[in-house]
């Protein structure tokens, strides 16, 4: 195929020729009689003596459906790679088995910041982590693929307050804030690396307004803490609106934390609520959900994230003792039990992920990263993370991930901590 022929041989097709080389298995391009280029054929066929033959592929070569091989397939030096590729997952596999690889690692950011209560929540941008300031004056930046940590001053655009912003959602390159204290939504422009705000203090200016933020589409949603709304960025428009609460009788503090979107309904997190919130972004209408028939009634804070794993929404347990899941083609709420995992330090966990059908969950006050297998609905804890050093009450809030890595948001941790689930048996 060629992009242009007429460039290469000239726009009279009459005169347009080739030849075949088999001596050095090339094909060369003539125009009026004249050879233009010499291009090798993809495949090379050489013949011994006794005519048999053997397949040399001499050209970069794109295979763009399924490739078979029927034979043994070698490299270069005499290397059989179908071989060489099970040996090696044999040997991952046991490796895995035995850990003899700790799946969970800290990356120390200790010469950069050190606060405590620094970051809430996190957001991914290509191979990028970006961390939400809560009492740090700055945007945490990390890069996955070299493990360098750096931060974006927030000062210069007038934010400076404790508590600052509380989650972190991606719309394209541009990463957007929950307003905590602040009256105004935080962007961060990965493309850019710089940090801006946009004001709602005409909309509403309440402390602890929101805490936690999902985006369906181009919109960021904000999950109502306390305040009776919800918090709606249009991120092509920069226009802030809010949902009223009030009306299906959700009201005071502390009402949810965390969202999580499934289409284009989204789901928060109860908090203080004895209900899971639900906005229709399609109509913009906000309902809720109640949960005390499942047991919750005494509960006070229950769940601090959600994370959605295909239509069902799970809740990460903070001082509940189960993790909640709500069906949300039947608005279904059960819970899963977590005592038996012996998790006990109130708050447990802050912020969690998904990584295919397991859910992994931010430690906070617990020593461990617990784990909900959704398949089986089962819940297990992994990694005793002060064999890292990992031992603060705060460690931390928020999570993400980015291929088969976990990064965990530092709160009072000098470290983001790391999860690599490829080491996981």
């Amino acid at each position: 195929m060629f992009e242009d022929a007429d460039s290469c041989l000239g726009s009279t097709q009459a005169d347009w020729g080739f030849a075949f080389h088999g001596e050095d298995a090339e094909v060369a391009l003539s125009t009026a009689g004249s050879e233009v280029a010499r291009v090798k054929t993809p495949l090379k066929v050489t013949h011994a003596s006794d005519c048999s033959a053997t397949a040399e592929l001499q050209m970069d070569t794109t295979v763009a459906g399924a490739l078979s091989v029927s034979g043994t397939l070698t490299s270069s030096s005499g290397t059989d790679i179908g071989a060489a590729i099970i040996e090696l997952q044999q040997q991952m596999a046991a490796i895995k088995a035995a850990g003899v690889v700790e799946a969970f690692s800290t990356i120390d950011i200790s010469s950069v910041v050190t606060a405590n209560g620094k970051y809430a929540g996190a957001a991914a941008v290509g191979t990028s982590v970006i961390f939400a300031p809560h009492d740090e004056h700055n945007v945490g930046v990390l890069d996955t693929t070299t493990n360098s940590f750096t931060t974006i001053d927030t000062t210069a655009a007038g934010v400076d307050y404790a508590y600052a912003y509380w989650g972190a959602a991606a719309v394209g390159t541009r990463v957007f804030f929950a307003p905590c204290f602040e009256d105004n939504v935080g962007v961060y422009d990965t493309a850019t690396s710089t940090f801006s705000t946009i004001d709602i203090s005409s909309v509403v200016t309440a402390d602890g307004k929101y805490a936690g933020a999902v985006a369906v589409g181009t919109v960021v949603i904000f999950a109502p803490h306390n305040v009776e709304n919800v918090g709606v960025l249009d991120t092509t428009t920069s226009s802030f609106t809010t949902i009223d609460t009030a009306a299906a009788a959700v009201t005071g503090s502390g009402k949810y934390w965390g969202a999580a979107a499934v289409g284009t309904s989204v789901f928060f997190a109860p908090h203080s609520q004895f209900n899971v919130g639900v906005l229709d972004t399609t109509t913009n209408s906000f309902t809720a959900i109640d949960i005390t028939g499942a047991g919750m009634a005494g509960s006070y804070y229950k769940y601090s994230g959600a994370v959605a794993v295909g239509t069902s929404v799970f809740f990460v347990p903070s001082e509940v003792d189960n993790v909640g899941v709500l069906d949300t083609t039947t608005n279904s709420f059960t819970t899963i039990g977590t005592t038996a995992s012996g998790v006990t330090a109130w708050p447990l966990y802050i912020g969690a992920v998904a990584v295919g059908t397991k859910i992994f969950f931010a430690p906070h006050n617990e020593d461990n990263v617990g784990v909900l297998d959704t398949t089986t609905n089962s819940f297990t804890t992994i990694c005793d993370t002060t064999a890292s050093g990992v031992n603060n009450d705060y460690k931390y809030r928020g999570t993400v991930a980015v291929g088969t890595k976990i990064f965990f948001a530092p709160c009072d941790e000098d470290n983001v901590g790391v999860l690599d689930t490829q080491w996981l048996a």
